[in-house]
């Protein structure tokens, strides 16, 4: 009887430790940008991401110009992704339910721009040093230097971002833009020093 009680006790005990165990954590994206990831640049993951992935950015410096036209989650730590070249850095055109969260974008013409872009999010970003890379004179509304703009884009979420030190406009909404949510956003030290709001 002694042996049968014992070996019951050892079965619900061995029953209750595994269904208290903690389960093993979800798998991450399987778009991985940076050293130790499986892809060597942004736009790369985002090109062969399909609809509605997630593609994390690890900490590092990136050179390029980001383009989504495509529902994707980008979610960077402690990336910067470094212009000093013409042209905007994270561009989203055309799409829907985007989030574009957690970059430092800095030394574009335009640092991260929505264009016809809705039900979308841009959190948790710094966006800083947005200047013309022209030759003067400058021409206002040809040569850019904002530092987020949205264009004819609507219920987005803008929260949390810092956008300094950008030659123009910290923020600018235009083109028609509607049904925007702009929350807790920083904007100091820009040329303009907006938001402003246009059309």
């Amino acid at each position: 009887m002694r042996s049968i009680l014992s070996a019951t006790t050892f079965v619900l005990a061995t029953t209750l430790f595994a269904c208290t165990s903690p389960s093993p954590a979800g798998p991450s994206s399987a778009y991985q940008v940076g050293a130790t990831g499986n892809f060597r640049t942004i736009q790369a993951a985002v090109n062969l991401a399909p609809a509605g992935a997630v593609v994390e950015i690890f900490p590092g410096t990136y050179t390029e110009h980001v383009t989504l036209n495509k529902s994707l989650k980008l979610r960077a730590t402690n990336a910067v992704l470094d212009g000093g070249v013409s042209g905007t850095g994270i561009l989203v055109s055309g799409t829907s339910d985007v989030e574009v969260s957690g970059f430092t974008v800095q030394n574009f013409e335009r640092g991260i721009v929505f264009d016809s872009a809705v039900n979308s999010v841009l959190k948790s970003n710094e966006v800083r040093n947005s200047t013309t890379k022209s030759a003067p004179p400058f021409i206002f509304g040809v040569t850019p230097w904002e530092g987020i703009v949205l264009i004819a884009s609507r219920n987005n979420e803008v929260s949390d971002n810092y956008s300094h030190d950008n030659g123009h406009d910290g923020l600018m909404v235009t083109g028609g833009s509607s049904g925007n949510r702009i929350l807790n956003n920083r904007f100091t030290d820009n040329g303009a020093q907006t938001p402003t709001s246009v059309g």
